[in-house]
């Protein structure tokens, strides 16, 4: 970032949130290779400048700041250096305003801290009373030390605290939006943490100055953070947006997708002007993270010089990057979901996508808008642990300690369940009973019409046998007619994973028919379909190229795992059944009908060894959307064994 975001040495550099000053000290490395270009030599008198002029931090965590003090106190030994000035602060920095003053300590920074140790470290951080101040200026100086006067900078460079909505004090969240309030039509609904920082990075950044963030890549999908990406289109020359997949973050120990965005400010917040719809952003991944700085300032050259001389959708690819070029223009039109651009590691696959869906538009049509002219509703089942001893599943669905009735009998008129543990019996009235579907993972057929489960919808007489306790058969009992209104709601015969992991051995499926009407747990009923229309949908939901339309506009949560939101549902696209043809769509539903019943292995293992009646759902999907057999065969050649990859990948990104 520091490499991307710094073009000249005397760049003023603000991080306000500065932790252990990481990232300072790059900035640092970088003006001082820029100066060393420019005259040729680097003094104490530029060490100094560096220090207590053009390079300030401030955290909210006393020890982060001294360690950030210490840092950069540091980097002058190799010239035989000392500082005694840093304007590094501990304070709350979305409390700040440019032109504001930073006070003095009023403590003392114990002496050991003057003249730091390694050994200083081995023992973890010492006790605040030894050697923390409490808030203002922290210098190496001892007591007290000089204001800190703010001032908007050339770069606004951080890797901000991701703290989630739900985990803020509810006061503090109030006095973030106060403190932040020209940014408040920005705020969609429950936002992180880090989009306050995001807006107080715009406030200190001048304009033709650069901000440089560390964020989550969730940044450039969800909803509630689509203010800071509105913000970037409508007032910044976003230059990088940056992912790697040799692991999940750039930060150590993170747990969720990170990534680099390097932006120029072009205009204030609310300024009236546009941004050229022609200025270019690089969009990189790293095949392989820097092992130094050096090579860290190698592949920051390939990916500037790279994306000055390419056009919007040119690709280069080398060891260490592969790269795109899109217009500001395009990150405009892709505002609600710019996580499509880093969402596969194959850039070529976004464009194949591309390709497919333009060729057989008139095939197409979109969700939302197929789903309101046919009055079809998207219910999210989200089970309810109280209720878990309502379902009584088939034996081979039992795989979880909860899973406890089982269906030993089934008659017409009644089914004869099986506590698998204890083996007590009993017998439940059919008319007590829906039918469902209690989990898809290790489901080997679609359609499941024969392969149902049971939840229990009345009182009957035994009935608080099924629970594990007296108190939960209390509680569900009482509310269990609140449950059959939201099962009857819900019922539909076209069923949809809500959460999954890609690479799971029991992940074979991601929709299912039933030709009678369930309900399935923490799954997505698609209600309204007639069963034709339904039979259709389950082979467009389950082909590769919807798999692949998942993958790319995906929401990520960790790894493998893919959570299907409702936007997601009704802004992709589906098979447009009013535009088949009699013909066509009597081939699709032969084909259902003759693979309805065929087991398939998982999800991986069909693409990864081509499953044949994979490859039939495939060729008929792309037959109907009026692709030739030699085209259909180059598609899947390479979809294949590109998803399989991608999937592995995710699979192992949170390993990396």
């Amino acid at each position: 970032m520091a490499q991307l975001a710094i073009d000249k040495p005397d760049a003023k550099v603000l991080d306000l949130a500065c932790g252990s000053g990481t990232l300072l000290v790059a900035a640092y490395r970088r003006k001082r290779e820029l100066l060393l270009k420019e005259k040729g030599n680097f003094t104490l008198e530029d060490h100094k400048r560096f220090l207590e002029q053009d390079l300030t931090g401030i955290d909210i965590m006393p020890f982060a700041a001294h360690m950030a003090v210490v840092h950069l106190a540091l980097q002058a030994l190799a010239f035989g250096h000392e500082a005694e000035k840093v304007r590094i602060a501990v304070w709350d920095s979305t409390e700040l305003e440019p032109g504001q003053t930073i006070p003095a300590i009023s403590r003392e920074l114990k002496a050991a801290y003057r003249r730091p140790t390694l050994d200083l470290f081995f023992e973890g951080k010492p006790p605040m009373e030894e050697a923390y101040v409490e808030k203002g200026a922290v210098t190496l100086e001892g007591i007290g030390g000089e204001q800190i006067p703010l001032e908007k900078a050339d770069v606004v460079i951080m890797n901000p605290p991701f703290t989630r909505a739900e985990r803020l004090p509810e006061e503090y969240k109030k006095q973030l939006k106060n403190r932040l309030k020209e940014y408040e039509d920005l705020i969609y609904g429950r936002v992180g943490l880090h989009i306050f920082f995001v807006f107080l990075a715009d406030k200190f950044a001048r304009i033709n100055g650069r901000i440089a963030f560390v964020l989550p890549a969730t940044v450039l999908r969800i909803m509630s953070m689509k203010g800071a990406r509105k913000l970037w289109v409508d007032n910044y020359h976003i230059e990088y947006i940056i992912t790697t997949w040799e692991r999940a973050a750039f930060s150590e120990a993170a747990q969720f997708r990170e990534i680099l965005v390097v932006a120029k400010k072009l205009k204030n917040h609310k300024e009236k002007g546009e941004v050229s719809d022609f200025l270019k952003c690089g969009i990189v991944v790293l095949k392989k993270l820097p092992e130094n700085p050096e090579n860290a300032r190698i592949i920051a050259d390939i990916i500037k010089n790279k994306t000055m001389e390419m056009n919007a959708g040119d690709i280069y690819e080398d060891k260490s990057v592969f790269l795109s070029v899109i217009s500001q223009k395009e990150l405009k039109e892709s505002i609600d979901n710019l996580f499509t651009l880093i969402s596969v590691s194959d850039i070529r696959l976004i464009k194949l996508f591309q390709y497919v869906t333009e060729k057989a538009k008139a095939k197409l049509v979109n969700c939302n808008s197929y789903f309101s002219e046919n009055k079809i509703e998207a219910y999210e089942d989200v089970y309810i642990p109280p209720f878990n001893s309502t379902f009584i599943v088939k034996r081979d669905r039992a795989i979880k300690k909860h899973d406890a009735w089982v269906v030993k009998e089934e008659g017409l008129n009644e089914i004869i369940s099986e506590h698998r543990f204890i083996k007590t019996l009993i017998t439940i009235p059919i008319s007590a009973l829906e039918r469902g579907f209690r989990r898809p993972a290790g489901c080997d057929i679609f359609d499941i019409s024969n392969d149902l489960d049971y939840i229990l919808v009345d009182k009957i007489p035994g009935a608080e046998q099924l629970f594990p306790s007296e108190n939960q058969a209390q509680r569900a009992l009482s509310d269990i007619a609140r449950w059959k209104r939201i099962i009857s709601l819900k019922k539909a015969n076209l069923i949809v994973s809500r959460r999954f992991d890609l690479s799971a051995k029991g992940t074979k499926f991601l929709a299912f028919f039933s030709a009678t009407p369930i309900f399935g747990v923490d799954m997505w009923s698609i209600k309204g379909f007639n069963n034709d229309e339904a039979k259709i949908f389950t082979l467009w939901f389950n082909s590769a190229l919807n798999l692949l339309q998942l993958l790319i506009h995906r929401t990520e949560t960790r790894g493998a795992w893919i959570k299907l939101h409702e936007y997601q549902i009704r802004h992709s696209l589906m098979l447009n059944p009013k535009m088949l043809t009699q013909q066509e769509k009597s081939a699709l539903l032969d084909l259902f009908e003759r693979l309805k019943s065929q087991k398939f292995p998982s999800l991986l293992e069909q693409l990864r060894g081509r499953f044949w009646a994979r490859v039939e759902i495939d060729r008929a999907i792309l037959k109907v959307l009026g692709f030739s057999e030699q085209e259909t065969n180059q598609i899947l050649d390479y979809l294949y064994p590109a998803l399989t990859k991608e999937i592995e990948q995710l699979k192992t990104l949170m390993q990396g």
